[in-house]
């Protein structure tokens, strides 16, 4: 298990909401090195131009004219198989049923939000410091009106 305190980012796939930096000291489970399906590196572009726009990270279709120079998308990471954030392990979920271990939370801006995490991902990107761990969120809502004092750390 390896020990980050390292900021990870949550890259939210499928949402309309923009990737949001958690300061909070995790560790991530086992590791298989896979390559990612479009879908993810669509994603990964649009993080790397949101946090690290200097990086001028390229689609592998890119249209460029100084190849020597570009700097591609990897198309590879180590994908986990858990991570354990605040004593609670975080499994990623494999459908929308059976998800109780893959439900997180988070608050932004003053408001509580809920999401199911389907994968953990460890990226490492050409010109940019170090390696991201993301969390790919396939839902995440607000919640609003619902009381949550029982989540709040003690």
């Amino acid at each position: 298990m390896t020990s980050n305190t390292i900021s990870s980012q949550v890259l939210f796939a499928d949402v309309n909401f923009p990737s949001h930096k958690v300061d909070q000291r995790f560790s991530v489970g086992p590791s298989v090195l896979k390559t990612l399906d479009n879908d993810q590196l669509k994603n990964l572009l649009e993080f790397y131009a949101t946090t690290h726009p200097d990086a001028q990270v390229l689609s592998r279709y890119a249209d460029t004219h100084n190849f020597d120079a570009a700097n591609f998308i990897h198309t590879r990471a180590k994908v986990h198989d858990h991570l354990i954030l605040d004593g609670r392990k975080i499994v990623p979920s494999k459908s929308f049923k059976n998800s109780s271990s893959s439900i997180v939370q988070t608050k932004i801006d003053g408001t509580r939000y809920v999401g199911q995490v389907f994968s953990i991902i460890t990226h490492k990107q050409t010109f940019v410091d170090k390696a991201e761990t993301l969390l790919d969120i396939s839902w995440f809502s607000p919640l609003i009106g619902m009381d949550t004092t029982l989540w709040d750390p003690l």
